[in-house]
Order: structure tokens, then C-alpha cells, then sequence
């Protein structure tokens, strides 16, 4: 689900070299958002060409972050338990067409149909349980895996298996179960003998709070005025579905696993990077595979994944055509990390920045100028927004103001894509200003209110 949150950086960058242009875009996007600390790793044919920290790991502490710092990286958790349980298929011992049921038969009789493909997939149907209890909530306990199944096992599907996409972290808890009674280890024991050991990812583990872990970063959200701790969430409230912390050395390492058979055959990786289909036939959204959200930028294949905690959020993006990959792991709650991994990715492959398209529709452009004309002059009515998505968007227009403003006056704006989208119509603008370029992304409601807004990189 996009954010309803106005995200600003500049992406015309003058400066002398690549590495610094991604300071440059980093630093504003941190005294933009109220981001304490970032830390970034580019990975380009192979090859780590930027590791850096930005900010700190610690408000409390004054200590900096750096590339060591170490972050949970919540829902990017999901493409590690997606190639345990296909390293358990080449085995032989999960079959991607089997119904839930075989492996955990005390799974409600309702699930007959629910296959382990489904739920890699999300097209389960299964309700997603951080939404039975609010997910700050939920984290603040421990939970046995028999305590979250009951939470979801009386309330019917959501559809008939297989004839829609919608995100679950239900998915992936359960998929973490099946591993372990298919393997007969616990999910931790089986993530670091089969992955983390033999790839050297020696800082990257099971989040729990109680723990100990050297370089852990804390955990943080701006109200609008000032940054708030975070309490951390319980490691059982994410498991399988979200709840390691990584480094993003350790990142890179998984990223250089992907492009070998080190840890699958090509054939099983191909099931991650490519599109599920529904019952009648159409792509998933997202073009999600196992773990993966797969897409194209301006035709350039592109995969990733973000996550987001209590206190952090985090992104993976690959473009295996051009042998690139950028992590962004930060210490903010809320915040589209994915927005710097785009951004610093059409730094190094300008290509990636998508073409104009004809704009059919100028009165909704027209309509849309506006707004960021009332934007930059502080005249914009509330009344433009929905009622969701209205706290959140307002709250953060007055730094996106006094970004804008400092670019000069807006001169054009081009359509680059015009979609509907879970019943909402998504527009995206280049937006020209005198002293720089952004990306506008705006979300349309049928009444044609804005349900979301951000300018990115």
C-alpha cells in the first residue's frame, strides 16, 4: 500500500562524482524526513562501489551510524523464509502445489485449498494477523506459533484461493511453521546453517529485543515535531514474516548469493523473480514472486522488496540487467526507504528514469499543478484530501513546503505513467522547477481526492 506521505529530495545534483551525488541525495532526504540515521550499500557488477553511514545509529547515544550499524529489516525478512522453504522443495520435501494442510494438519478444514505456492504468493486468502491485533500492539508480547494461528483460523478467507493478491504477513508465519516441521529444526537454527553460515552473514540474525547484538541501531518516529523511541517489537510478533536484523555488507552478500547457485539452482530462483499469476491468468500485483515484488523500470527488470518495523524501515532493489543493487536501511518508522534506493539507482543507471507518455487527461494535470502551486503557497485546503490519509499528508507539508519553495518556481510537469490501482488512479509527473527535478506520484480517489502525494527523487 503506498503511504499517504509527501517525500521530497532533488534529483538534479551538482556535484563531482556519483558517490557524492548519493550524499547529496541521502542528506536531503534525512533533513527532509527526520531520518537519525541511514545507511547504504550499491553493489555494481559485483562489486560493493558505495558502503556508507549517514547520521546516527543513536539520538540518545550521539553514536554515528556507519556500515556496520546494524537495523531490523522487517518484511525483507519474507525473501529468506521464500528460499528456505524452496531449498525444502528441491529437497524433495515441500511440494509449491500441496495444501497447507499436509504440513500443519491442525490448520482449519476452511484452508483445503491454500498451497504453499499461495501463500509465497500472497493469493491465499488467509487474513493477515497484524491486522487482528494492531501491529505496535502485537509486538509488545511474546506469542506462540499455536496463539497466532487461533487468531486467523475462525475468520473466513478473504477470497477463494488463488483468485487475488493481497498482502499477509499470515503467509509467511506459516510458511516459517512448515519449515520447521518439515525440517525438523527451529526457523533460526535453519536460517543460519543453510543461509547466513554459508554465505558469512555473521551479523545477520534473529531481531530479538532481549538480545544482545553488537551495533544494533535504535528505533525511531517524528510526530511532527519532535522524534519519539520506539519499543521494540517481540521477535515473535514478526518471525518468519519480518523480524531479522542485517547489516548491509551482509546484504550484499545475499545479493551476490542471488546471482549464483549457491544457495538454489537457477530454475528455483526463477520462481522468486518472476510474476505469479491468478486463476485467470493476469499477473499478481506487484508482480510479486516468493519474496519478491518484480517490475520494470523503464524496461529494465527490477525486484525488491521494503520493510518496515516499529522505529525502522528498509529496502532491497535489484536491476540484475545491469548488474545493480542498492540497500537503504534506516532507523525512521514510516518512511518509503524505497524512494532513496530508486533514487540513487537512476543515479548510476540514468536509463532507469522512466519516458513521457501522451497526457490525455490535461484538465487532471491542470488540477494536480495546482495543488503543488497551493502547496509551495501555503494556500492548500485540506478539504482536497481524504479523510484517511489527511493528518498524515498535512502533518507533513510544511518541510516539503519549504523544500519546494527553495527549488524556485515549478516550470512543466510531464505524465510518465497514468494507472488505476486498487480501485485509485496513479499519476506520475516529472516535475520541473528552476533549480531542480522531481518525481510526483499522486493517488486519486474515484471522487478524485487525493489519497496520497510525495515527490521523490
Amino acid at each position: 500500500m503506498k503511504a499517504p506521505l509527501v517525500l521530497v529530495s532533488a534529483a538534479v545534483l551538482v556535484t563531482s562524482s556519483l558517490a557524492d551525488k548519493v550524499d547529496s541525495l541521502v542528506g536531503q532526504q534525512m533533513n527532509l524526513h527526520h531520518i537519525p540515521g541511514v545507511t547504504v550499500a550499491v553493489i555494481k557488477g559485483g562489486k560493493i562501489a558505495k558502503a556508507r553511514g549517514y547520521g546516527l545509529a543513536s539520538l540518545e547515544l550521539n553514536s554515528k551510524a556507519d556500515r556496520d550499524t546494524v537495523y531490523e529489516i522487517g518484511s525483507v525478512t519474507k525473501q529468506f523464509t521464500a528460499t528456505a522453504i524452496m531449498m525444502l522443495v528441491e529437497a524433495g520435501k515441500v511440494g509449491l502445489d500441496v495444501g497447507v494442510r499436509k504440513y500443519l494438519p491442525e490448520a482449519p478444514e476452511k484452508w483445503e485449498a491454500v498451497t504453499v505456492r499461495h501463500m509465497l504468493t500472497h493469493t491465499s486468502g488467509i487474513f493477515n494477523y497484524t491486522n487482528v491485533v494492531p501491529f505496535l500492539a502485537l509486538g509488545k508480547r511474546d506469542y506462540t506459533q499455536d496463539q497466532i494461528l487461533k487468531m486467523v483460523s475462525d475468520l473466513k478467507l478473504n477470497f477463494a484461493p488463488g483468485d487475488k493478491f493481497e498482502y499477509s504477513n499470515t503467509n509467511y508465519y506459516l510458511l516459517g511453521m512448515i519449515i520447521e516441521r518439515v525440517s525438523g529444526d527451529r526457523y533460526w537454527t535453519f536460517m543460519e546453517d543453510r543461509i547466513f553460515g554459508p554465505l558469512g552473514m555473521s551479523h545477520t540474525r534473529n531481531g530479538d529485543p532481549k538480545t544482545v547484538i553488537e551495533n544494533r541501531s535504535a528505533g525511531y518516529f517524528w510526530n511532527g515535531k519532535i522524534w519519539l523511541n520506539m519499543a521494540p517489537l517481540t521477535s515473535t510478533a514478526g518471525w518468519a514474516a519480518g523480524s531479522l536484523v542485517s547489516t548491509v555488507d551482509d546484504m550484499a552478500k545475499w545479493d551476490a548469493a542471488l546471482y549464483t547457485e549457491k544457495l538454489l539452482k537457477t530454475e528455483s530462483l526463477k520462481h522468486m523473480f518472476t510474476p505469479a499469476k491468478l486463476k485467470d491468468g493476469k499477473d499478481v500485483d506487484m508482480g510479486y514472486g516468493f519474496g519478491w515484488a518484480n517490475m520494470e523500470s523503464n524496461g529494465h527488470p527490477h525486484a525488491a522488496h521494503g520493510g518496515g518495523t516499529a522505529g525502522f524501515s528498509s529496502n532491497i532493489s535489484r536491476f540484475p540487467k545491469d548488474k545493480l543493487t542498492v540497500v537503504v536501511l534506516t532507523n525512521l518508522a514510516g518512511f518509503d526507504a524505497g524512494a532513496i534506493a530508486k533514487g540513487i539507482a537512476e543515479l548510476y543507471v540514468p536509463d532507469l528514469r522512466a519516458k513521457p507518455i501522451k497526457d490525455k487527461d490535461p484538465k487532471t494535470t491542470a488540477f494536480i499543478r495546482k495543488v503543488v502551486d497551493e502547496i509551495i503557497d501555503g494556500t492548500i485546503s485540506k478539504d482536497l484530501f481524504t479523510g484517511e490519509a489527511r493528518d498524515e499528508i498535512l502533518r507533513n507539508l510544511p518541510p516539503a513546503r519549504e523544500f519546494l519553495v527553495s527549488l524556485g518556481r515549478l516550470k512543466s510537469m510531464t505524465l510518465l505513467a497514468d494507472k488505476v490501482t486498487g480501485g485509485q488512479r496513479e499519476l506520475t509527473y516529472r516535475t520541473e522547477f528552476e533549480k531542480g527535478t522531481l518525481t510526483l506520484n499522486v493517488s486519486l480517489t474515484q471522487e478524485a481526492k487525493i489519497a496520497a502525494i510525495s515527490f521523490t527523487p
